[in-house]
């Protein structure tokens, strides 16, 4: 009740604008701050009290010495709080420690680890760091400026990269398992046939466009989810597909054997909760990195099912009319019928009659030719009939969504330019944010702001050495 007297005699209760209840609380919460900091300061002081006794040098096993008293200010999220810490010094070899910095793990930089984290869950969900500073302050009632965030952002984004690149290192160097540089058309081989009711991941892979380092650069974005066992009726179509449950993403700029292995730390993890072997659906559009490679992330025991966007296949027959020049209504309804016929029957029929069909020109043959390949070298992926009474998508309609999601809404606003370090370290952060399993929980969790470079770099190779260190 005493603060709440002081704090009415010093409004001016005759005003109807401190009247607003608005005002009222914007006025509370910056009292709150200037006393929540205190509070916080003083408790980490008397925890570090306790418990941080005089320690002895590792080296000379001895009673190190009182040295230098510092102090260190935080910004957080109930206010300033300015920690006073003891440094040790070991009279014999010079060593020195700081005890309190590791009972409080703040870590460098002018925010507490707790701010850190909110300001980098703004950072990556918000498609800019002025908007996530300007969302952060109004909600704490704190001014943070704008390279604070986006310090504090691709620092803690530069950690949880070079954690992934450790784990990443690791999968390539497994015996057995490497990237396949064969033919993009070839089909994967042979794999164990699995039951019916072995359990299903999905694992969508696409590539998507960012402005780094003065050039266009391409964004590798992948997803992977379980599939089932539960089923929904699409009113649309009629059919009851599998559920997709909750959903894992990864994006890297880089090449596709270490996008591959990076997508690999993620299928691994799953596959380990479910115990036993899995059913990979590999879903794409073709593209020439993908199929080389889509069995990398499958174990020796999982059976690999690679599915062709049907709406991809599609797109080559309306390229063929279209060089056929019939005339519209003949055009559509060709490929209207023959997309139903890839639908309901599969490849077959469709390779059947453009086998039979006749160009003039060389343009056309040519067209037809490469159509031609096209179906008969993705037959396999092309079994629409059986995917469907199986419940598994034809579309990769969630691969698509998940470039848009993870990479475009982040790194495509109008007039920005990145390096290709930070915009790594910011999709690193976006995909820990947006993915199920608690991602980003457990890896703040682990406190990486006491693993992060004191200065802002360019690369996570700073933050690798640091954690090495």
């Amino acid at each position: 009740m005493a603060v709440l007297d002081c704090a009415l005699a010093k409004a001016d209760l005759t005003d109807p604008t401190q009247a607003e209840f608005s005002h009222i609380e914007r006025t509370v919460q910056m009292m709150l701050r200037q006393v929540g900091g205190i509070l916080a300061a003083g408790w980490a002081q008397a925890a570090a009290d306790v418990q941080a006794n005089r320690p002895f040098c590792p080296q000379c096993q001895k009673a190190m010495a009182v040295g230098h008293r510092t102090a260190v200010t935080k910004t957080g999220l109930v206010g300033i709080s300015r920690l006073e810490r003891v440094e040790y010094v070991c009279t014999s070899c010079g060593d020195r420690t700081t005890p309190a910095e590791a009972l409080w793990k703040v870590g460098p930089g002018e925010l507490s680890p707790e701010l850190s984290r909110v300001a980098s869950a703004a950072a990556a969900e918000i498609p800019s760091f002025a908007r996530a500073a300007q969302t952060v302050g109004e909600v704490l009632g704190i001014t943070l400026s704008v390279s604070t965030v986006e310090r504090t952002a691709e620092a803690l984004g530069a950690v949880a990269e070079a954690e992934i690149q450790a784990q990443v290192a690791e999968v390539l160097s497994r015996e057995g398992r490497t990237c396949d540089p064969g033919t993009e058309n070839a089909p994967t081989a042979p794999a164990p046939c699995l039951p019916d009711d072995a359990p299903t991941l999905l694992v969508g892979v696409d590539g998507a466009r960012v402005f780094a380092d003065k050039d266009w650069r391409e964004v590798k974005v992948g997803v992977v989810c379980e599939l089932g066992p539960e089923r929904h009726h699409d009113p649309r179509t009629g059919r009851d597909p599998l559920v997709l449950g909750p959903r894992q993403y990864v994006a890297g700029v880089e090449a596709a054997d270490p996008f591959f292995a990076r997508l690999t730390t993620v299928v691994d993890p799953m596959r380990d909760r479910l115990g036993q072997a899995v059913r990979i659906l590999a879903i794409g559009d073709g593209g020439s990195w993908i199929w080389p490679r889509s069995a990398f992330v499958a174990g020796p025991d999982d059976e690999v099912v690679e599915i062709l966007d049907f709406f991809h296949a599609t797109e080559h027959l309306g390229d063929l009319a279209k060089a056929m020049h019939w005339e519209e209504k003949a055009t559509e309804a060709w490929i209207e019928r023959l997309a139903d016929s890839l639908r309901e029957q599969g490849p077959w029929p469709v390779i059947e009659e453009l086998s039979g069909m006749k160009a003039r020109g060389k343009e056309q043959q040519k067209i037809l030719r490469q159509t031609l390949n096209y179906f008969e070298n993705n037959a396999t992926r092309m079994d629409y009939p059986t995917f469907a009474a199986r419940g598994w998508p034809l579309g990769s309609g969630i691969v698509e969504s998940t470039c848009r999601l993870v990479s475009n809404l982040r790194t495509k606003e109008p007039g920005m330019r990145w390096s290709h370090g930070g915009v790594q370290e910011i999709l690193t952060l976006r995909a820990l944010r947006l993915s199920a399993f608690q991602s980003w929980t457990s890896f703040f969790a682990t406190a990486p702001q006491t693993r992060r470079p004191a200065v802002r770099t360019l690369t996570y190779a700073a933050a690798a050495s640091a954690q090495a260190a």
